[in-house]
């Protein structure tokens, strides 16, 4: 399954003055009990953290959500992301240019 995990904080600064509610955002594959976040740190550095699903609870407490997204997964080329939601979106084969803020993006998956 193939869900974007949106979070309420960043510590990136560009995030906090533009971003209005959530402020991050990433792809996660959920596979039985095992959960790879595809975490977004700067340009073309992507970090794949491994957890067990059970933690997800921990990062819904420090304000994240988690929004199921149906659609195919497509692996990202060796595009230049900038932004944690330019490489979602890749990730997720969402082709939207008007979408570049994590709300934006919640809202057009909702």
């Amino acid at each position: 399954m193939l869900y974007i995990g949106f979070s309420l904080s960043s510590h990136k600064i560009i995030s906090n003055i533009f971003c209005k509610t959530y402020k991050h955002c990433a792809p996660i594959e959920i596979l039985n009990d095992n959960v790879v976040i595809h975490q977004f740190e700067h340009v073309n550095k992507i970090v794949d953290i491994h957890i067990q699903q059970k933690h997800l609870s921990i990062l819904e407490k420090h304000g994240w959500i988690f929004i199921r997204y149906d659609q195919k997964k497509h692996i990202p080329q060796k595009n230049l992301c900038l932004t944690c939601v330019q490489f979602t979106k890749q990730f997720c084969g969402i082709k939207n240019k008007k979408i570049q803020t994590p709300d934006k993006l919640l809202k057009y998956i909702k």
